[in-house]
């Protein structure tokens, strides 16, 4: 957070951060022997404002913290208690632990953030001028998150076809596969290390670096470290 306090290093970012100043600080030669032997690299931080303040920087962090504020106060005012104590619940909760790790938690958050911004007390002849457009806006909505993700399962039926290739040893067939892949499940160490391996079969061995040094990005694991060398 100190090296880069506003912008953050980056969503998704906290497991290769936290391995870099770990390493850091080992390499200082002050860390004990229990130290070492207890070491390891967690994938999120059991505090979800740390996690935010290193993937985001302090303006995601506030915005965040401002969202919060922010519902929390239209729900006392709207007298929508019951989400306010559900957002009360959930931001004590990401103090110890990591809920917004998971997709169920946001849609909570936002389920009872459009609560507190409710005003109940909405005349009944503005109701109805108000509703159509909402409902409108949310079928646009869906339709373009349908139409953003309804390909996806495609790719991931590719990457099986990618596999049965690699399996067989048609090295060139399926490292074809993997870089047309590439663009959509870059995000997935598996597929990386999978193509990693692909790549490496057919010669391709820079391309099979770049592909590692993504998956240390997302994920530092110490057996893409030993796979790089192999390549190299």
């Amino acid at each position: 957070m100190l090296e880069k306090p506003l912008q953050g290093s980056g969503i998704g970012s906290f497991q290769s951060a936290y391995a870099n100043k770990q390493a850091d600080y080992f390499a200082l030669g002050i860390a004990s022997e229990q130290e070492k032997l207890i070491a390891d690299c967690p994938e999120v931080a059991s505090n979800e404002y740390l996690q935010l303040g290193v993937e985001l920087g302090l303006i995601g962090l506030f915005l965040f913290i401002a969202w919060l504020g922010v519902s929390f106060y239209y729900g006392v005012t709207h007298k929508q208690f019951g989400a306010c104590g559900g957002i009360l619940a959930m931001a004590i909760f990401a103090l110890y632990s990591y809920p917004l790790q998971l997709p169920a938690f946001w849609a909570l958050l936002v389920f009872f953030s459009a609560i507190c911004v409710t005003d109940v007390r909405v005349r009944e002849s503005d109701k109805y001028k108000t509703y159509p457009y909402i409902g409108a806006l949310a079928a646009l909505l869906s339709c373009y998150i349908f139409y953003v993700q309804k390909d996806n399962y495609r790719k991931y039926k590719d990457w099986q076809e990618a596999k049965i290739l690699f399996r067989n040893h048609s090295y060139v067939k399926a490292t074809s596969r993997y870089q047309a892949l590439y663009p959509y499940l870059q995000h997935d160490t598996n597929f990386l290390v999978e193509g990693a391996n692909s790549l490496q079969k057919t010669g391709a061995h820079e391309e099979a670096l770049q592909w590692l040094e993504r998956a240390l990005q997302i994920a530092p694991n110490p057996l893409y470290t030993m796979s790089m060398q192999n390549i190299k």
